[in-house]
């Protein structure tokens, strides 16, 4: 036994072992692991037998476990924890009734024991929390098998976490009683206090420690009781803010424990004292230590909530912190503020000072709503939608709040943009207004208030007595009786003009949200998610407050179910689903399918096409997910035959096209209702409305679906469904008040080719039908002369009808017939193979006489696939539009109508005859190849705007089917950018697009046309050129190739495109060339894009000549100067010996532009002009019966000039090419060497 007096703690471990001061125990020897292993079984059992006592003779064993812990068995370790733990437990109960009783006698021993106790349990918890048996719920110790070998296998009943608990139930069991009278004076040394706190703090800097909500709690309560009784408050201070710095998971922990600290000990000034310590911390140590920082901002918003009252009389100190660099800090400080609103300034009562305090933290968070950080604004705002949700803001305040956060709707930070929509939600939904927001309504209320208010104003002046001194006596008790009715008139007053101020205030916020849907609708259109999904929400929340203007941002919802986000299209078929499925008067969707019948019909209703194409994918997307029962759809049944009551006959037609947008997933309802559909929409309401009739017969052809095909038989000639059209064609041709016959027409000729089994008869009886109903009008056009005529718009159906006829034969040859004559040859061999399996031969089976007939037996495979392909094409080319039938009768009258524009100049007939022509030419390259001339013509010549637009979009269809032919005539496609009208414009610049884009046509030096259209006028037309070279820019080094054809065109001053003009244009192209090679090609061929400074030396003589221009020597000093600036020594000085060669060529240039202009002043005679002669086409014939009055295009090879030694791509041979530029001809050079590329690309010179 050591005989020294007391037992000094030590810093460090090693400190025992060395002698600190005089008297002080010291551990004279640490033993090996070998005699540990042997002696430590004793002194378990020595302590356990003799008490706390036995720890003066057996510490040094002890301290040598400590030291050695690496080297020792667990079970070594196990058994010293629970031998000292408990009699640790029985220590501190003696110790506790000793200091009760005051019954001891040797303090200084105590104390030794106190001290040798503590610290060795405090180590075995820090070695124990270290290890990695923390992380083990069991620890596992070995046992011999039956074999003798040892095998993992029996687990003890030894949990870290429980025994963790009960050592610290032990400590804070010792910190409860007076241990301080054991040291004299009786104050315990700071050594002890800083033992039993770090021992705590180690434990909490474990994450998973820090979670087990029991360890906590009793750490909460140790190092509470050490702040209160022990003076810790300081050190805890110190220790929390060195915790929160270090370790980020611990800044919730310590909020909640100091938190605890100064709910269950009065601790405040420990909170106090560690708000000071983090307002000390400069700015720029916070700005450069953002993990810090983050513990330090989350730290102070749970405090804040916790206990507000604490932070609110310390939050002076933190306030500097806003006009610092850390946006994360300033987020805190705003928090605790907003906090601090909540929870101590919202109530009524408040006194002056608590009012000011209000006001100046609202002002603070209103100042940070145009805070430069995006992260601070978002950060307010929700701030402001949690402090105006719990209404702490005064009802006077909250409109200038509104408006200041929905101008944040502007804001160029997506997230700030959705939380300003999420504030407008939530404000909506928690408004003090009310829940009627009809402005109308309001604003007739609020001026019958105002006039009662006037009302009652002149009738107080006309109550207020005029009493005179001499009846003072006698009318005093009728002076009382007026008083008092003055008073209630003033309080009548008074309501009414709170009333009035209230109705005014809600106006005000009505109208603030209609001015802010408009910019919400705009954010259905961001590229971000989040955006859109906050805007999508917000407007199934304004239509639940019945805000009308709402109505527009649900419609502009539509487009997004095609959205690529998965969560876009997900969030609005659930807002639809909310809407129209589930927000229905009884809240139940089994029982009140009329509501959803009604929603649905509403939606429906004043849809564009567009809009309407939107609502079907949403209605599929319901079926899909089983939304739409079967209950609704037979509801809808009842509303298309009108069998339910106070059904209007609008809303029989939309239920017909809801009907036609269900079957698009449900095929079996509609097959089931054929006659329904035909006795309805083609009957007697049918002839008289004639959408409606168009509109079934689109329904109708959903029954036939090339991939997703109900198997029906196709119907005979005599079908009702033919019938029924033939009539309603026949009837309406004639009706010219009605506008709809041509699209009846062309759905009605569709749903022919889909179902009759011989289309072609069909169609020819109906067309035979509507020439005999216009032959009386014929005969009754007849002239003086014998002549017959027909009106211009009977024609022009008639012309209609059979382009769509010839188009829809295309498609049923094309498409049908040549799927049918595959699955039956297919058919076929499968039936050939069968029977040559049964019969064991290998004899043939042949072919079906069919396909003998048309040359297809014997092919197989590919072969057969070709045969078939050849034959369609034959019989396109042959037996359509061409030959003796009824069509090709048709095609030459039309070709007639189209060649006769002066004969036949009514606008409707000409749009219809040109459409149908190029519908013709879609069946037959012959056809197609014979008439292409004459649809140039039209296209370039015609004097309506209209038909130009149709052709232009015709032609696409023509370049994708026919792009041999077509090609020669690429030039006059492009020329079309140049038209007048702006739907002619709008369809050309799309058409290239789409044939460009997808490798339809070659992309040659007519491009230039498109470039041209980037400095459109029209903002449409720039934004469709800009998003095709967009485009263009992805598709390899498609704009780098073109590049050197565009610069050639553009620089030529007969295109007419001005400097300012070019020089925009070169700026956008050109900033897709991002490849320095490219950009070093593009120097050395044109001298234009500068990246090489020896290149630019090398093609000197290329620019030579116009250094004169201004623009072009700036351009290029601007060049060297950057080159200078960022080039190395020996490019520097090829720079300089440029920039004298550029200087004497300027100068020389100058000097012979004032000798020029000397002689040419000196000069009396007159420079002769030179007349050009201007070669005219001759006009083409057409071979018609009547000769023809439209000159017709044609192809002159003499007109193509190809020059063998240019760099740029030869121009198309249907236009004629420019004449090479003659190298004496002077003319003045544009500036094109000063087009400035983007700086991510010059700044490399």
């Amino acid at each position: 036994m050591n005989s020294a007096e007391y037992f000094k703690l030590p810093l460090k471990m090693e400190d025992l072992l060395h002698v600190s001061e005089i008297n002080s125990y010291v551990v004279e020897e640490v033993a090996t692991t070998r005699e540990i292993q042997c002696n430590i079984g004793s002194a378990n059992s020595n302590l356990r037998k003799h008490g706390a006592d036995q720890i003066l003779n057996v510490f040094n064993l002890y301290y040598s476990v400590l030291t050695k812990h690496n080297e020792l068995d667990v079970m070594i370790k196990q058994d010293v924890w629970t031998t000292l733990l408990s009699v640790m437990k029985e220590y501190a109960s003696d110790l506790t009734v000793m200091l009760e009783k005051n019954d001891i006698n040797d303090k200084k021993k105590e104390l030794k024991i106190l001290k040798m106790l503590s610290y060795v349990l405090v180590n075995l918890i820090e070695i124990f929390e270290n290890s990695e048996s923390k992380s083990l719920p069991d620890l596992v110790t070995p046992r011999k098998s039956r074999k003798g070998t040892k095998k993992k296998t029996t687990t003890l009943s030894w949990s870290w976490k429980n025994e963790r608990d009960a050592a610290l139930n032990v400590i804070m069991q010792l910190l409860q009683t007076e241990i301080s009278r054991l040291w004299d004076p009786p104050v315990v040394e700071e050594e002890y206090v800083t033992l039993i706190s770090n021992c705590c703090y180690t434990i909490l800097e474990k994450q998973e420690s820090a979670k087990v909500n029991s360890t906590k709690d009793i750490i909460f309560h140790i190092i509470g009781i050490l702040i209160k009784k022990y003076n810790h408050s300081l050190g805890a201070s110190v220790k929390v803010v060195q915790l929160i710095q270090h370790f980020e998971h611990l800044a919730t922990v310590m909020a909640d424990a100091v938190a605890f600290y100064v709910n269950e000990y009065q601790a405040n000034t420990v909170a106090s004292d560690i708000i000071r310590e983090i307002a000390r911390i400069s700015p720029q140590e916070l700005s450069r230590d953002s993990s810090s920082t983050r513990g330090y901002a989350v730290f102070l918003a749970e405090l804040a909530e916790k206990i507000p009252f604490v932070i609110s009389a310390n939050i002076s100190l933190l306030i500097s912190h806003l006009d610092g660099e850390s946006y994360v800090m300033r987020n805190a400080v705003l928090s605790t503020m907003g906090a601090i609103v909540v929870s101590l300034l919202r109530k009524d009562d408040l006194d002056e000072s608590a009012k000011k305090s209000r006001d100046h933290f609202l002002d603070r968070l209103e100042a940070h709503v145009h805070d430069v950080n995006a992260f601070v604004r978002s950060k307010v705002i929700q701030i402001c939608t949690y402090v105006i949700g719990e209404k702490a803001v005064p009802i006077a305040r909250q409109p200038g709040l509104v408006e200041l956060i929905l101008d944040r709707l502007h804001d160029k930070s997506s997230n700030v943009r959705r939380n300003a929509v999420k504030f407008l939600a939530s404000y909506m939904a928690r408004n003090p207004y009310g829940a009627d927001f009809d402005v109308e309504k309001l604003a007739l209320t609020l001026e019958n208030t105002n006039s009662t208010i006037k009302q009652l104003e002149s009738t107080l002046d006309q109550e207020k007595p005029v009493v005179k001194v001499e009846d003072q006596d006698h009318d005093s008790q009728n002076h009382l009786s007026s008083e008092e009715t003055m008073n209630e008139i003033e309080q009548k007053i008074l309501q009414h003009k709170l009333v009035a101020r209230y109705l005014q205030d809600s106006i005000g916020f009505v109208k603030q949200v209609q001015n802010a849907i408009p910019i919400i609708s705009g954010l259905l259109g961001s590229k971000t998610p989040s955006d859109v999904l906050e805007a999508v929400d917000f407007f199934v929340t304004a239509r639940s407050f019945g805000f009308n203007v709402s109505q527009n941002g649900i419609r502009k919802m539509l487009p997004l179910v095609w959205s690529r986000e998965q969560a876009v299209k997900e969030g609005v078929i659930e807002a639809y689903k909310k809407l129209y499925l589930e927000n229905t008067v009884g809240q139940n969707r089994k029982k009140d399918h009329k509501a959803i019948v009604q929603g649905l019909l509403s939606l429906v209703k004043g849809s564009t096409i567009g809009e309407l194409t939107s609502v079907e994918e949403l209605v599929r997307e319901f079926m899909r997910k089983g939304l739409i029962l079967k209950e609704t759809i037979r509801l809808l049944w009842g509303y298309f035959i009108m069998a339910v009551n106070d059904v209007t006959q609008e809303d029989s037609h939309y239920a017909l096209v809801i009907l036609g947008m269900i079957a698009e997933e449900e095929k079996s309802f509609l097959a089931n209702n054929i006659s329904a559909l035909v006795d309805t929409g083609l009957g007697l309401r049918g002839e008289d409305n004639l959408v409606l009739a168009k509109d079934t017969c689109h329904v109708l052809q959903k029954l036939y679906r090339r991939k997703k095909e109900i198997k029906i038989a196709r119907l005979p000639e005599d079908h009702m469904i033919f019938e029924r059209i033939t009539t309603i064609l026949c009837k309406g041709i004639t009706n010219l008040k009605c506008k709809f016959w041509v699209p009846f027409s062309e759905e009605a000729v569709k749903l022919v080719y889909n179902l009759a089994l011989s289309p072609e008869e069909v169609c020819k009886r109906i067309m035979q039908s509507i020439v005999k109903q216009l032959m009386p009008d014929i005969n009754e056009g007849s002239t003086e002369d014998g002549h017959n005529e027909i009106s211009p718009r009977l024609l022009s159906r008639f012309i209609s009808y059979a382009g769509d006829v010839a188009l829809c034969q295309l498609v049923h040859l094309d498409v049908t017939i040549s799927k049918e004559l595959k699955e039956r040859r297919l058919a076929e061999d499968k039936a050939e193979e069968n029977n040559r399996t049964i019969s064991g031969n290998k004899k043939k089976i042949n072919s079906s006489s069919d396909e003998d007939d048309l040359g297809l037996g014997g092919c197989v495979g590919a072969a057969a696939d070709d045969a078939e392909m050849e034959l369609i094409r034959q019989l396109c080319d042959s037996n359509v539009v061409t030959g003796n039938g009824m069509l090709a009768v048709c095609a030459n009258f039309i070709v007639a109508v189209c060649g006769n524009s002066k004969k036949f100049n009514e606008r409707g007939l000409q749009n219809a005859a040109a459409v149908a022509l190029a519908k013709c030419m879609l069946v037959s390259s012959k056809f197609c190849e014979q008439h292409l001339q004459l649809l140039f013509t039209i296209v370039e010549k015609s004097q309506f705007p209209s038909v130009r637009a149709n052709l232009a979009v015709a032609l696409h269809d023509l370049t994708v089917r026919f792009p041999n032919l077509i090609e020669p005539w690429t030039g006059h496609l492009y020329s079309q950018l140049k038209d007048s009208s702006l739907e002619v414009k709008r369809n050309s610049i799309k058409v290239l697009t789409h044939l460009i884009l997808n490798d339809m046509i070659k992309v040659k030096g007519q491009i230039s046309e498109m470039a041209v259209c980037l400095e459109d006028s029209n903002k449409e037309i720039s934004n469709l050129a800009k998003l095709f070279f967009s485009e263009l820019s992805k598709k390899g080094n498609a704009v780098y190739n073109i590049l050197p054809d565009i610069i050639s065109r553009l620089s030529d001053v007969e295109v007419g495109v001005n400097e300012a003009c070019f020089r925009s244009i070169l700026k956008y192209v050109m900033s897709f060339i991002e490849k320095d090679r490219q950009c070093e090609n593009l120097t050395e061929k044109l001298c234009y894009r500068f990246r090489a400074a020896k290149k630019l030396y090398e093609n000197f003589s290329c620019f030579q000549h116009a250094l004169v221009d201004d623009d072009v020597d700036s351009s290029f000093n601007t060049v060297l100067n950057k080159m200078k600036r960022f080039a190395k020594p020996e490019t520097k000085a090829l720079a300089e010996e440029f920039q004298d060669r550029l200087n004497e060529s300027r100068n020389k240039g100058i000097e012979n532009d004032v000798a020029a202009q000397r002689a040419a002043s000196a000069k009396k005679t007159p420079r002769k002009s030179v007349s050009k002669r201007k070669n005219r086409k001759k006009p083409v014939n057409l071979s018609f019966e009547e000769d023809s009055d439209v000159e017709l295009f044609d192809i002159d090879p003499d007109e193509v000039s190809v020059n063998v030694d240019s760099d740029i791509e030869n121009l198309d041979p249907a236009t004629p090419s420019r004449c090479k530029r003659s190298t004496t001809h002077k003319r003045k050079s544009r500036s094109i060497l000063s087009a400035k590329k983007p700086s991510t690309i010059s700044s490399r010179a």
